[in-house]
């Protein structure tokens, strides 16, 4: 199993009960105080590294989603 820090296990549990979201999803969906933009941002990328997310590029923004088997 892949090691995750309390952050992202938090951002790939909002994840995964949103379905798909994008930053500012993840972001208004955290608990005060939230983190900023730019910090989901970066943790959301590592998550895509850690195959732990995936993305999809929808208009102008990213939509991200849980992998299945994880």
């Amino acid at each position: 199993m892949k090691k995750l820090t309390k952050r992202e296990d938090q951002i790939k549990k909002i994840n995964w009960e949103m379905k798909s979201a994008t930053i500012r999803d993840i972001v208004d969906a955290f608990p005060e105080p939230t983190p900023h933009d730019n910090t989901v941002a970066t943790l959301v990328m590592i998550l895509e590294k850690k195959d732990v997310l995936n993305s999809k590029k929808i208009a102008n923004s990213y939509q991200f989603s849980p992998v299945q088997d994880f």
